[in-house]
């Protein structure tokens, strides 16, 4: 009726408009066109920091934002210190708003060449996706072409279904080069912010990377292989070069190092001398005098390294402070020979770093040798096995600590203390050595945590001197805290472990089930399983013939150093080594292994859940490998280096103490089957 009155009204007004009537025939108006939809915008990849976009650029931390991703676009400073985390790698760091979206509950975020993590953040007005930093075992070389970046998008899915995907476009423009040929000599580098890249194996006669925000890249591959004799190096602070180096830097900061090097010849593979937020990544050196060497090195983190067959030194750190190394390899140093060859020496005032999940196996005279006034320095998850001398020694320092370490078939002793003060330790297990499983010599104010399994022994605990606190001559309980776990009844190893490989390793180059002869030539690195290494072949294990590194007089052998699921002294018994753990059920309270009272605090001032490992660059803590409060992190179910393998499932329910807010993952896979 309505619209019959207003159609009688338009007539009225507006006379001989055929529409209208025929409109008011039908009693209405009839329905104007609509304009067709427009389509929805999509989003776009954008700077977190705009002004510090490019890659090995970063930004100050803590510098008045909340997050990592809301700081003040300014640059990191020249005298920042407090680790790698006191800087944000902002050329890493990428965003994607979605101003429709309001929650972030069933969104995930992939990009097209699967090479970052992303995490949602629905705290704002928008939900916005940020790139965190590279996923486990991608790097730069993942996003460059030969003489570009690679175009990147992303896609935004609602349960799985895509709803918002981004253009593909080049998200840096930094300049990519091809590694300059130096057949004759040594070559600087030194157009800042430049990457450098090496497509094909050939041979170099040694770089100077002589400016800052340098990358140098070795695709997959690959390999940069030292051919050189000229001196462009030098290992103390002397005006003219002594030794020829691989690749080496001095007083150049916000470098981004990854590839495979056979530096043979070399005194290094890399050389950092003086430099600050430098990262080294899925980086592998065989053949050289020392396959890493840090000197007055700072800040910086080293993640994914394969170091195999040094003729001296796997790593040398010297006289630097803050740094980060997870993920660790080194096997078969030494091999040259000489006093005081190790795995890792760690040096000359070192203090206030962090070294996670390392495998040392086969080393000449020590796995892990720290002396010289080296203080605070913190070592989690070690795995240390078949070395000539001893598995760990530090000598006169203060504020040292050790958790989560196996330690087994070493030539004179496990564990060594002299003239230590402050050392904090929990969670060791140290067995079948020639004569001790604990040395302790002067020591004092030692702080022991967890459970502390020791093999049968000629005298299991040497303890001269000291004000005797921790464990006594003997083996005694001196004083430990009511939580601590002394185990002294002679545990046993020698089927803890996969052990020898017997067939061949899918991945490794140059074995024939599982076994080489000694050669230069043989590849040293590259394995199926980052578990394995080679080492001496040598008899049943565990023996005297293994301990050593494999030269020209032995057969050499890889070893699988993943735990057996049929072991029933380390494997799943991180809680009170006697029984199995709780089980781990996404969902669940958090198994008591992991609870937030299960801590030790090292030098630095940091406590740390000591059965669990940081969940690296997620965007949440300060990526130092140790599971500290408000910290995504990895449950440790077992002793030592090996937890478990494949994706992550999660998170249980965690239990706040000393340590809180953390949320816990576990591996989903975790013992070797045989």
């Amino acid at each position: 009726m309505i619209g019959a009155m207003l159609c009688k009204y338009t007539l009225l007004v507006v006379m001989g408009i055929g529409a209208a009537a025929a409109g008011c025939l039908r009693g209405g108006f009839e329905p104007q066109p609509q304009p067709p939809p427009q389509p929805k915008p999509q989003p776009s990849v954008m700077a977190v920091y705009p002004q510090h976009a490019e890659w090995n650029a970063y930004v100050q931390n803590d510098n008045g934002g909340s997050t990592a991703f809301t700081q003040p676009d300014e640059p990191c400073g020249e005298q920042q210190t407090g680790g790698y985390s006191a800087c944000i790698h902002s050329g890493e760091r990428r965003k994607v708003v979605l101003p429709d979206e309001m929650s972030c509950v069933g969104l995930s975020a992939t990009d097209a060449l699967g090479a970052f993590n992303w995490v949602c953040d629905e705290s704002g007005a928008s939900v916005v996706f940020y790139s965190t930093g590279l996923r486990a075992g991608k790097g730069l070389a993942d996003l460059l072409d030969l003489h570009a970046f690679r175009d990147n998008a992303v896609v935004v899915r609602r349960d799985g279904a895509s709803i918002a995907q981004t253009s593909a476009t080049v998200w840096w423009n930094n300049p990519v080069l091809e590694l300059p040929s130096n057949t004759n000599e040594g070559v600087l580098l030194d157009s800042p912010g430049a990457i450098y890249l090496l497509s094909e194996s050939r041979a170099t006669h040694g770089f100077n990377v002589a400016a800052d925000g340098i990358s140098v890249v070795v695709v997959p591959g690959a390999t940069l292989r030292f051919a050189g004799t000229t001196n462009n190096c030098t290992y103390d602070v002397l005006p003219t070069p002594e030794h020829p180096c691989a690749l080496v830097t001095d007083g150049h900061d916000f470098l981004w190092f990854e590839g495979d090097f056979d530096a043979r010849g070399a005194l290094a593979g890399i050389f950092f001398h003086s430099s600050r937020f430098a990262v080294v990544r899925n980086f592998r050196v065989q053949n050289s005098w020392y396959g890493l060497l840090l000197v007055n090195t700072l800040n910086s983190i080293f993640t994914g390294i394969r170091i195999g067959n040094a003729e001296r030194y796997g790593m040398i750190v010297r006289a630097s402070a803050e740094n980060t190394l997870s993920d660790v390899t080194v096997s078969n140093s030494g091999s040259g020979g000489g006093l005081g060859a190790s795995g890792l020496l760690v040096e000359v005032g070192s203090h206030d770093n962090v070294f996670s999940n390392l495998l040392l196996t086969n080393n000449h005279q020590y796995g892990i040798l720290v002396n010289n006034d080296s203080d605070r320095n913190t070592f989690s998850h070690l795995t240390l096995a078949n070395i000539a001398y001893a598995g760990l020694e530090l000598r006169g320092g203060e504020g040292n600590s050790v958790s989560q370490a196996v330690i087994v078939n070493c030539g004179r002793l496990g564990i060594g203390l002299g003239d230590e003060n402050g050392v904090a330790m929990a969670q060791l297990v140290s067995a079948h050595h020639g004569e001790h499983a604990l040395q302790m010599m002067n020591s004092t104010n030692l702080e022991i945590r967890g459970n502390v399994l020791l093999g049968v022994h000629p005298l299991a605990c040497r303890v001269v001197g000291g004000d005797g606190s921790g464990i006594g001559a003997g083996c005694s309980d001196v004083a430990l805290p009511a939580s601590t776990q002394l185990i002294t009844a002679g545990i046993d190893l020698s089927t803890s472990f996969g052990g020898k490989v017997v067939v061949d390793d899918v991945i490794n180059a140059t074995d024939d089930a599982g076994t080489q002869s000694y050669d230069l030539d043989r590849d040293w690195t590259h394995f199926a399983t980052i578990h394995r290494a080679w080492g001496l072949d040598g008899s049943d294990f565990p023996a005297e013939d293994q301990r050593n590194t494999c030269v020209t007089e032995g057969t050499c052998r890889i070893w699988d150093w993943r735990l057996r699921s049929t072991d029933r002294v380390i494997f799943k018994r991180s809680s009170k080594a006697i029984v199995e753990n709780v089980l781990f059920v996404p969902g669940d309270a958090c198994p008591p292994a992991v609870n937030g009272d299960r801590v030790l605090t090292d030098g630095r001032g940091d406590t740390f859940v000591f059965n669990a490992v940081e969940r690296l660059f997620d965007g949440q803590g300060d990526d130092d490998g140790l599971c500290e409060s408000d910290e995504a992190c990895i449950a440790s179910p077992n002793f030592g280096r090996y937890q478990g393998e494949g994706d992550l499932v999660g998170p249980c329910v965690f239990q706040d103490g000393a340590v809180g807010g953390v949320t816990m993952y576990a591996r989903q896979a975790n013992g070797w089957a045989g």
